[in-house]
């Protein structure tokens, strides 16, 4: 015998599906003292106000980036802004939507900078860039070598935060020849490489290596050569 509830005695919970924010339809930069911040306006009259791209990231859905990159490129054109901070706003969303459109606007960007000898020999910086957090990962070697770049983004960027889609590159061996190359290719890892007229990769990486620069400097004495010790404590 089957029991079957009378009608009244059933509740029913309406349970609200999320609310859509209204889309956006203008943006500015406002100022309070000496900190700017982007204030995005929607269709509702209200607004929001972030201080950096990636605050953004975390609030914005694909289509509040897509309208925002619309009144951005229908605003500006082909004319290079102004503000400092529209004009990165700007690069960083090209990026998103038109990748490699300049040299310097990267997804990822993977550097080797050369150094005075230190401890064990070690006289090489490997580095990869993050380009939309501009998180540094940096390893110091004796030589470079297209095994010794593969366990580094093993090491330093798989095991830490999951496979790359795309990395761009100099036109170093150790990037293009074996068994680096390959490995990229098993694990599905598309290489880009700069141009034969920018054979070194530059913008981001580049900067990135002017400010680890001037960092370790401003902690050693003139004559030392331990930059490897000083090197966590600029990164």
């Amino acid at each position: 015998m089957e029991t079957i509830p009378d009608e009244e005695d059933v509740a029913i919970d309406a349970i609200p599906l999320a609310v859509k924010s209204p889309r956006i339809v203008d943006w500015k930069i406002h100022k309070e003292g000496k900190k700017s911040y982007y204030q995005i306006g929607r269709a509702d009259g209200k607004s929001q106000m972030y201080m950096i791209f990636s605050q953004m990231l975390k609030s914005f859905d694909r289509k509040d980036l897509e309208d925002l990159y619309k009144l951005l490129k229908a605003r500006y054109g082909s004319t290079r802004p102004v503000e400092s901070m529209d004009y990165l706003l700007l690069s960083d969303m090209k990026i998103m939507f038109e990748p490699h459109v300049e040299d310097e606007e990267r997804k990822l960007q993977k550097d080797t900078k050369c150094w005075n000898r230190s401890q064990g020999k070690v006289k090489f910086l490997i580095m990869a860039i993050d380009y939309f957090t501009k998180w540094i990962e940096a390893k110091p070697v004796a030589t470079i070598t297209s095994n010794q770049t593969k366990k580094f983004m093993w090491d330093n960027i798989v095991c830490r935060f999951r496979l790359p889609g795309d990395i761009i590159l100099d036109n170093g061996k150790q990037f293009w020849d074996n068994p680096f190359k390959d490995w990229c290719e098993k694990l599905c890892i598309h290489q880009h490489f700069d141009s034969v007229k920018h054979p070194e990769t530059d913008g981001l990486v580049e900067r990135a290596n002017c400010s680890l620069g001037e960092g370790i400097k401003a902690r050693l004495d003139v004559r030392s050569k331990n930059w490897m010790v000083e090197l966590p404590h600029v990164l």
